[in-house]
Order: structure tokens, then C-alpha cells, then sequence
């Protein structure tokens, strides 16, 4: 069963211009704690199908391979150990939204699967361990951080 997790939010910024501020990943510190990203291949700065990235999630460090990297998507997927898999999906859509035309809808998702997929359902308490609220605070707090600082204009090169 696919447990999919989802946080959207809208940014003033074109689809690609919001899509290189993402894949410079040596600029999230600057704007959020918890989660980094970088590619395996220092070399690589936008990283393509089959690359492996190294991923540090509050502490936990994780080494997807690169699936998608398009105009519009940017996925990865990882594995624990056969029980999980997670794609993990940035979307950098064209706004359709009044008021932000020109503008992105910028999507984070990940879809869950295997048995360990049941710690991210809507249904499993957290005392049993359920992590899906945790995740998608995460997500929220990492698109508003991002949102902020891409409109911001911090230095951008």
C-alpha cells in the first residue's frame, strides 16, 4: 500500500527560476536547519538520472538515487533495507492561481511503500510510532522557508 505525504505552496518566482534556486543545495543551510542535500559528485551541479545524492534529514542520513530531472520534477528514491522505499517529488509548476500568475506551485511529496509504509498513514497513532504529521510539518516548514528566501531575493548569484 502507497502512503503519499504532500505540502504546496506558492512562490512569486517563474517555475524555472524556482527550480535553480532549489538544485543549488549549498544554499539550504542558508535559509533552513534540518535538511541538506548534496550530490555525491561534487562536480555535478544539477544532478541527473542515476546520480546518488546524500541526504541529512534532522540527523538521519540517506543516499537516494536521482530518478527525474525535468523543467517540472526533480525525484529521488531510497531504500531502508527492502521494508521502505520513498520517492521523494518536487514539483515546479506554473502557478494557476489568481493573483501569482507567472508564478510557481512549488509541490513536495514523497510516496511510501513496503511494510514499514503503515508508519506513514493517516490512520497509525504516533505513539505507535506514526511519523506522517512529523513529515508533513517538515515539508510545510521547509516550503515556507524556501518561499521566504527565494522571494527575498537573498543573494542569488
Amino acid at each position: 500500500m502507497v502512503q503519499t505525504l504532500h505540502s504546496q505552496i506558492e512562490i512569486t518566482l517563474p517555475p524555472s527560476e524556482v527550480k535553480r534556486l532549489f538544485l543549488d543545495f549549498s544554499s539550504f543551510p542558508q535559509f533552513h536547519t534540518g535538511f541538506t542535500a548534496r550530490a555525491m559528485d561534487a562536480s555535478k551541479s544539477n544532478p541527473q538520472p542515476g546520480d546518488r545524492l546524500e541526504i541529512n534529514s534532522n540527523g538521519t542520513v540517506l543516499r537516494p538515487i536521482v530518478l527525474e530531472n525535468t523543467t517540472e520534477h526533480f525525484y529521488w528514491q531510497g531504500n531502508f533495507h527492502g521494508l521502505l522505499k520513498g520517492t521523494h517529488m518536487w514539483r515546479f509548476l506554473p502557478s494557476e492561481e489568481e493573483g501569482n500568475q507567472g508564478g510557481t506551485t512549488f509541490v513536495q511529496a514523497e510516496d511510501f511503500e513496503g511494510v514499514l509504509s503503515l508508519l506513514f498513514s493517516k490512520w497509525w497513532p504516533k505513539w505507535l510510532g506514526g511519523m506522517r504529521r512529523s513529515i508533513e510539518r517538515d515539508f510545510g516548514m521547509f516550503n515556507r522557508d524556501f518561499k521566504r528566501w527565494a522571494e527575498g531575493g537573498r543573494d542569488r548569484g
